[in-house]
């Protein structure tokens, strides 16, 4: 495989595992090529983005603002025995 047919378009759909393969391979060895010219010129590689500064100006929420409008079963952490089979294996 050539690096034209690398660079195109290629249509992998016909391409056999062992040609994938050497694609896959060719493509990584590309990216670390590129990746240690980037590094002796001394550019960045990878640009770092700060997050959204609205999202730091946020304050933090107080406790408690769901109180009272959730509620849980009595049985909420009773695992069933049918999924607790599951787990173990045993189909019933």
């Amino acid at each position: 495989m050539t690096d034209q047919q690398l660079a195109s378009n290629y249509p992998i759909s016909n391409l056999t595992v062992a040609e994938l393969e050497t694609l896959i391979t060719k493509i990584v060895q590309k990216v670390i090529r590129e990746e240690n010219s980037h590094k002796k010129a001394g550019e960045e590689i990878v640009q770092l983005d700060r997050p959204n500064d609205s999202l730091q100006d946020q304050k933090p929420r107080p406790y408690g603002l769901w109180r009272g409008q959730v509620h849980m079963s009595d049985d909420f952490d009773v695992l069933p025995e049918s999924i607790a089979a599951a787990f173990a294996g045993e189909m019933e």
